[in-house]
């Protein structure tokens, strides 16, 4: 899957070189560019990479590794905090009294609101409580 991704933003970047638009500037594309350079020949006629080295592989590689240290990272961040909120409950009651009066009974309560979600100082790690 990650593989046909790959190749659908290189058919993406083909065209758009041709007709003169500006390609996407995402990850992946960052990635393909430096792979792009890395396998590109210098002066002296080799590239970085031996010959028969596949840059696919190595993408993918990369591309899997954000990805999965990515939902690792937050799903230890997720258990950390439920673990202290076990631990101390006043602050667990705390966060939960500053959400109802951020975002009142709305059900489910809406996070991607940015100008309440800031108003949130309990769980904001710019705003010390004591």
């Amino acid at each position: 899957m990650i593989l046909k991704m790959i190749k659908e933003r290189e058919a993406e970047n083909q065209k758009s070189s041709t007709h003169g638009n500006q390609t996407q500037k995402d990850l992946l594309q960052i990635i393909l560019e430096g792979a792009t350079s890395a396998t590109s020949t210098e002066s002296s006629g080799k590239g970085i990479f031996g010959p028969g080295y596949n840059i696919y592989q190595s993408i993918v590689d990369i591309c899997k590794n954000m990805y999965f240290a990515g939902s690792e990272s937050t799903a230890l961040a997720i258990t950390w905090t439920l673990f202290l909120f076990a631990l101390h409950p006043e602050w667990q009651q705390l966060v939960r009294s500053e959400i109802m009066e951020t975002y009142g009974n709305m059900l489910p309560h809406s996070f991607r609101d940015m100008d309440r979600l800031r108003n949130l100082k309990a769980v904001s790690t710019t705003t010390p409580l004591f």
